[in-house]
């Protein structure tokens, strides 16, 4: 019987229900909140939803990750080749105090420290299929987040110019970092289903199951979907 592995996320704070937990004036503050721990997560971007496999939303890591000390996660290129490797491409850099500076900034000026929630579909009824962005800002009071549909691809406002220069800068430290290198796995959230094994035409590759439980052992997700967190040496592996 043909087993099917859909999904390894490699960021160890961003675990999903079946298991893990979460791990002042930003316009002139050059480090992080005082009440945020080094490794503690104090922005994330993330796409999630639109018109794509399940398979493919569910091994989506964040597109970025920063923490207090000013290491920033983030996906770095993807080969073009398909089925694509099983984990996406994730790299770490320390943007310093500079690069930490441009980014609480642009928070700043999108007003994230302001507001706790906000959804903004506007752009659904312009846009089919397209995905959501959603940043979140972490400070001592808590997380602050701005989900909006189809950020970029309509006529923006001022707000929803602000979020992307978010990510403008995000990507400018990101990648015009030389000292950018592999960040290490130290937690695996994997999601398992024979569902998607069938891939039409399109002949799967077969690899030996990874793990030391059994499929029939792993605990049960949603759906038919079985989910299981592991750490140490069976995520290395």
């Amino acid at each position: 019987m043909k087993r099917h592995l859909t999904l390894i996320t490699a960021l160890a704070i961003v675990i999903a229900a079946c298991g893990g937990d979460e791990g002042g004036d930003t316009t002139t503050t050059t480090t992080a909140p005082p009440s945020i721990e080094p490794d503690q997560r104090i922005l994330e971007v993330r796409y999630e939803g639109g018109f794509a496999p399940v398979e493919f939303l569910f091994s989506q890591p964040p597109a970025f990750t920063l923490y207090g000390d000013g290491r920033l996660v983030f996906q770095g290129p993807q080969p073009a080749i398909f089925p694509g490797p099983l984990m996406p491409s994730l790299q770490v850099v320390d943007i310093g105090v500079d690069g930490l500076s441009q980014v609480l900034a642009a928070v700043e000026a999108a007003g994230l420290p302001a507001i706790t929630e906000v959804i903004n579909n506007d752009a659904n009824q312009f846009v089919a299929d397209a995905s959501n962005t959603v940043i979140t800002y972490t400070d001592e009071a808590g997380d602050h987040v701005y989900n909006v549909y189809a950020l970029g691809l309509t006529d923006q406002d001022a707000q929803l110019n602000s979020l992307q220069d978010i990510i403008t800068v995000l990507d400018n430290v990101a990648f015009s970092s030389p000292d950018a290198g592999e960040y290490p796995v130290e937690q695996l959230q994997v999601i398992v289903s024979e569902a998607f094994a069938d891939g039409g035409d399109i002949q799967p590759t077969i690899e030996p199951w990874p793990l030391a439980a059994a499929v029939d052992e792993l605990p049960d997700f949603i759906m038919d979907l079985k989910c299981v967190v592991v750490d140490g040496d069976e995520a290395q592996n």
